[in-house]
């Protein structure tokens, strides 16, 4: 048996990679699909006005920020936890990159400073859930600066540190993609602050909620391609395989209690690229 629960087969052979390469894209549709079931509550609520839509500044409708479609309960109750969770996992997401280049990169001090910068930057989504604007609006702002000054520093390092790096021979690919979406985020955030200082809401919300996209697709692109390590098992072997017998379910046993042991040892082997 192999050392890995994700296989792909070329060239009549498996070839091993790591399940922890789902992590950054699952990580980022459940964070978009939770923020996103948090605006169509809140406009179900009417408490905010659609994206689409002219905002007059009168009713009682607000303009249609993050903070203030997760200011109002219900809505308020799935902020805080998606908030919560994506700060937890996201802290998880640049732990596992730091301890994938740790080895590989020669300025370590960048590699240190890119997870203690993600960190705080992951403390600061916790303020922005659990402090709601109208209640405690200068520890809110707080936790938003830190959550979009510091990401989006931490998007631009890692898109340089792809570069650098180089794994398997696919950083310039992978960083020119970063760089783009880099890019993307700092538009729409010079695009939102630049638009709400001039009163124009609406717009100034559809750059807000712009942001989780190319921060999304950033993410994502640590799943990696498989890692090109054969284990040595052809298709002849899988499409005729040996009898089962009784001894053979002591062998299993013993893989599937030591699976997450070899996983480590996989994901953070020199051959693998996870994040």
């Amino acid at each position: 048996m192999h050392d890995s629960s994700s296989v792909v087969f070329r060239g009549g052979r498996m070839w091993t990679c790591s399940p922890w390469a789902l992590l950054p894209p699952i990580y980022s549709l459940l964070t978009a699909a939770g923020l996103w079931a948090v605006y169509f509550l809140a406009v179900d609520e009417e408490k905010i006005v659609p994206l689409g839509s002219k905002y007059r500044g009168n009713g009682s409708f607000y303009p249609p920020y993050i903070s203030i479609a997760g200011n109002f309960p219900p809505a308020s109750c799935i902020f805080s936890e998606v908030m919560n969770l994506a700060s937890f996992v996201g802290f998880v997401i640049a732990a596992l990159r730091y301890l994938q280049l740790r080895q590989k990169m020669d300025k370590q001090w960048l590699n240190v400073g890119s997870l203690a910068a993600f960190s705080v930057g992951c403390f600061g989504m916790t303020l922005v859930g659990n402090f709601q604007l109208f209640t405690e609006e200068t520890m809110h702002n707080f936790g938003t600066f830190l959550t979009f000054i510091l990401g989006t520093l931490f998007c631009w390092v890692q898109s340089y540190v792809t570069l650098r790096v180089n794994l398997r021979n696919e950083g310039r690919k992978a960083a020119a993609l970063r760089f783009l979406l880099s890019g993307s985020i700092t538009l729409c955030m010079i695009l939102y602050f630049s638009l709400m200082a001039q009163g124009l809401h609406v717009h100034a919300a559809q750059c807000q909620w712009a942001l989780p996209l190319p921060g999304g697709v950033h993410g994502a692109l640590g799943v990696p391609a498989p890692t090109g390590r054969a284990v040595g098992t052809t298709e002849t072997q899988l499409l005729h395989p040996r009898p089962f017998h009784c001894h053979h379910g002591y062998r299993f046993m013993s893989h599937f209690l030591s699976t997450g042991r070899k996983s480590a040892e996989f994901m953070f082997s020199p051959h693998a690229d996870v994040l």
